[in-house]
């Protein structure tokens, strides 16, 4: 059986999507942007009972800066030590077509993202097990066409449960 990979956006997945928490994190003091509710507590379930810390990657984009910002927000928050996720397992790129390579090359099995852009990437870089995360109605609308091959979930509870309890997306 083939082993099962996890990667993990960061923005609008880990960090709180809201816009307030977009304006905190990007023009403010973003070490006070909030997580996502049971983030830290449902990231730690699926690296224990589903992954192991091995098998779970961060892989966001965005550009240096943010990258930087990024690194010291899941530093400040204990986001290594709360989750098991390794540091070294932490992946950026610049573009969002660029995290389908990437999650070729780390020969991930199942992906959380907030975007279906993103999703649609992964998909055709054959990924199978795709969670859309608290879904923008608006950039669904724009990438709908993506929707047979994600599935929807609006929180952690939902993405633990969806992963833990059920097979793939086909």
């Amino acid at each position: 059986m083939k082993k099962k990979i996890l990667g993990v956006d960061v923005g609008g997945v880990i960090i709180a999507g809201r816009q307030e928490e977009k304006d905190t994190f990007f023009k403010g003091n973003h070490l006070l942007a909030q997580a996502f509710p049971y983030v830290f507590e449902g990231l730690r379930a699926l690296v224990n009972e589903v992954f192991g810390p091995e098998n779970v990657y961060i892989v966001s984009k965005c550009k240096p800066n943010i990258q930087q910002k990024t690194r010291e927000w899941l530093e400040h928050h204990d986001f290594y030590q709360r989750t098991g996720i390794r540091r070294e397992n932490v992946h950026f790129c610049l573009e969002r077509r660029d995290k389908g390579p990437i999650c070729r090359e780390l020969q991930l099995t199942t992906f959380i993202d907030d975007k279906l852009e993103v999703l649609g990437h992964i998909h055709e870089a054959g990924l199978r097990d795709l969670y859309l995360f608290n879904p923008d109605p608006r950039e669904v609308a724009r990438f709908q066409h993506y929707l047979p091959y994600v599935r929807q979930v609006n929180d952690w509870r939902e993405v633990v449960a969806g992963i833990m309890n059920r097979q793939p997306v086909k």
